[in-house]
């Protein structure tokens, strides 16, 4: 039995605080600059829709000057639905969120979603390094166990 006021020290594991936070932050950025940076402007000729693990829709894309491209809607909030229908005209702009099907304006990305993983993921890391901060400072930077012998090379002797 524990008669003296003996205190259990919790330790946390500051890397394990890094990794989270990172994480958290990179899915937050992968997402987010994936969106931003897709730009579709056209009538949607056809669509495939693949199965297995990670479902996508390929989209075969016919621009105003009449040219044929593919765009491809991946299974995360980065890409476009899915399910748009064929023969609507989507337009999605660099640097935009948004999107808007025959001239409807659709802001489906889940922004409140992606802020508040963010706000963990700095929590997180803000943790880490207070913790890291608070573990220096209450340690002792040199002790005399750890200094050199007098008249070691390298060592100065008066």
């Amino acid at each position: 039995m524990l008669g003296d006021k003996t205190a259990i020290k919790t330790k946390f594991n500051v890397r394990a605080f890094v990794l989270g936070g990172l994480w958290a932050i990179f899915m937050v950025d992968y997402t987010t600059f994936g969106r931003l940076h897709n730009e579709v402007d056209g009538v949607i000729m056809a669509r495939h829709l693949t199965t297995g693990y990670r479902p996508a829709a390929i989209y075969s894309v016919r621009d105003s000057g009449g040219g044929t491209h593919t765009y491809v809607a991946g299974a995360t909030d980065a890409s476009l639905p899915r399910d748009l229908p064929i023969g609507a005209h989507v337009t999605k702009r660099r640097w935009d969120l948004g999107y808007s099907v025959d001239g409807q304006r659709r802001d489906d990305f889940p922004v409140t979603f992606y802020t508040i993983i963010l706000t963990i993921g700095v929590c997180l890391l803000w943790f880490a390094a207070f913790s890291m901060f608070q573990e220096r400072r209450s340690s002792p930077t040199t002790r005399s166990s750890e200094l050199p012998p007098a008249g070691a090379v390298g060592s100065r002797s008066p």
